[in-house]
């Protein structure tokens, strides 16, 4: 049973064995470089202790954070002590991006990021978003500074930190490309029901309006119909592809 996706906890007790991982951070601010980072192994995995104290913390003012939590969906009575207590505690949440797999040797592949993001309406982060993309989560919005690393999963169901480095987070790379097949299969096995209502969503056809025209994307074609006064002629017509 994989381990679950949030940590809040003050951290894993050390394995004793003195090791490190190497895993990357990829800053909300995109004129900041991704680097790598290292952190002590544990019994389990260490990042969600690790990363908890890195969130901790909020700027925003009571009436900002109620507007924040009311956008959530929470109710304007909530307390807004209990809220700030929230957000400025710092937890790590884990979002798994690529599944173990035997084929890939058992390696698994996950976000962190700050568990209140969304509660304090922290900046998208772009380019995490995009590896997000990359692995099949279409439409994913990470928020603020996102940490990746990889976890290798060991019989009797324990984990361990192994290295995830800057190479890995290049859009394209091997792990990603094969993740969205690995991410299906995970899926369907599982939540059969929830993949096929994912599957029937996908086949249905994009479409949409502009100003003056319609859209409709049906994958191997793509129908744009524009709206013309019926005394257009064909010299009166212009197209240019760019």
């Amino acid at each position: 049973e994989e381990p679950g996706t949030t940590g809040g906890y003050a951290g894993p007790a050390l394995s004793g064995e003195g090791k490190s991982f190497v895993f990357v951070k990829i800053p909300v601010e995109s004129g900041c470089c991704c680097e790598e980072l290292e952190g002590p192994h544990a019994k389990g995995d260490a990042l969600p202790g690790l990363l908890g104290p890195k969130f901790a913390g909020c700027d925003l003012s009571d009436a900002e954070l109620q507007a924040h939590a009311a956008m959530q969906g929470q109710p304007h009575s909530v307390d807004v002590p209990v809220l700030r207590k929230l957000v400025t505690q710092g937890r790590a949440e884990s979002f798994r991006l690529a599944v173990p797999t035997e084929s890939n040797g058992r390696e698994a592949v996950y976000a962190y990021l700050d568990e209140a993001s969304e509660l304090k309406s922290l900046a998208v982060n772009d380019r995490a978003s995009a590896i997000a993309e990359a692995c099949g989560f279409a439409g994913c919005r990470l928020r603020g500074d996102i940490y990746i690393g990889r976890l290798r999963w060991l019989p009797g169901g324990l984990v361990e930190n192994i290295d995830f480095r800057l190479a890995d987070v290049a859009v394209g790379s091997f792990w990603m490309t094969r993740a969205v097949t690995e991410n299906l299969q995970h899926q369907s096995a599982t939540q059969p029901e929830e993949h096929a209502k994912a599957q029937a969503a996908e086949e249905k056809a994009a479409s949409g309006t502009g100003d003056g025209y319609t859209w409709k994307d049906e994958g191997e074609e793509l129908e744009v119909v524009f709206q013309i006064p019926p005394s257009t002629g064909k010299k009166d017509v212009k197209i240019e592809f760019r």
